[in-house]
């Protein structure tokens, strides 16, 4: 008797001792969907023939996914989608318009600091076709098209907010919302144009006509300052 009453008293600690569960996994936040605006000082004086000065506006969409972390780092890959350019009226040559469209490729290296807080930097890759388009006094519309590599590397914040867990995934997946600032330098080819009337849609128009030689207009340099902001869904 004595020995079972010796067993219960040196057993009734451990079964007294709750159960650990483990913690639920931090819900992930595996890719970035953003629609980002971009504010751009180009160096190049030419350009005040499509606006009032040499700042130009322009928008798109970008998504990033996580592939890897490095240490406390999260690198992500990216791809773009933006568009830009400038018009004016009235001018000494008459209208003119100049419109963008860029797909680029980017890397961006960020290291959550805080509940909030990211650092990163990033560097990207760019293709830019150009179309510019002057109609003189009289009517007569000249045009050409261009391409330009190009490349950047800038430097921000994103400020994002704390994680809300989803079902995605058995709960594994979550989303935030974040605001990314980000300002950096811009490096491309210049865009070179030689103007000429458009060819006709119509063939035998176009044998009709006598072919005019193009004109070169000059280049347009792409060494440009810039601002980059970012609303982006974190999923």
């Amino acid at each position: 008797m004595k020995t079972i009453v010796f067993m219960l008293l040196f057993a009734t600690p451990a079964l007294a001792q709750p159960t650990v569960s483990a913690p639920a996994p931090e819900p992930k936040l595996p890719l970035t969907l953003s629609v980002d605006s971009h504010l751009q000082w180009h160096q190049d004086r030419s350009y005040r023939l499509f606006g009032t000065d040499r700042t130009g506006a322009a928008g798109g969409v970008s998504a990033a996914l996580e592939v890897r972390r490095l240490g406390r780092g999260i690198l992500d890959l990216g791809a773009g989608l933006h568009g830009g350019g400038g018009s004016s009226r009235g001018g000494e040559i008459g209208e003119t318009d100049l419109s963008l469209l860029t797909p680029s490729l980017s890397a961006t290296l960020r290291w959550p600091v805080g509940r909030w807080l990211q650092p990163q930097v990033r560097v990207a890759a760019d293709l830019t076709w150009a179309r510019l388009r002057l109609t003189m006094g009289e009517g007569s519309v000249l045009e050409d098209r261009a391409w330009s590599p190009g490349a950047s590397a800038g430097a921000g914040l994103r400020l994002q907010t704390p994680t809300m867990s989803t079902g995605l995934r058995g709960g594994t997946w979550g989303l935030a919302v974040a605001l990314i600032v980000e300002g950096g330098m811009h490096v491309g080819a210049p865009l070179s144009f030689q103007v000429a009337r458009p060819k006709p849609a119509d063939e035998k128009v176009a044998a009709d006509r006598i072919p005019a030689a193009s004109v070169p207009v000059g280049d347009l340099g792409r060494v440009e300052p810039y601002l980059r902001i970012s609303l982006a869904l974190a999923i």
